[in-house]
């Protein structure tokens, strides 16, 4: 599984060699996709190595 599938997993932090500072604890992502999965969303992403990553939520409209 590539990094990029792992980054929604509790405590999972990228690679080291990207974060030599080391700060945050890998729970943000997981939180959120907790969140918006108990509110009958969806969450994605789209990453480009060296260009950035987008992040999308998305959540049903209800009439």
């Amino acid at each position: 599984m590539s990094q990029q599938g792992k980054i929604f997993e509790c405590f999972y932090r990228g690679d080291g060699a990207r974060n030599p500072v080391g700060n945050g604890a890998g729970l943000g992502l997981s939180i959120v996709k907790t969140l918006v999965e108990g509110m009958a969303g969806s969450t994605q992403v789209y990453s480009k190595l060296g260009q950035g990553s987008v992040f999308t939520i998305k959540f049903p409209v209800k009439n």
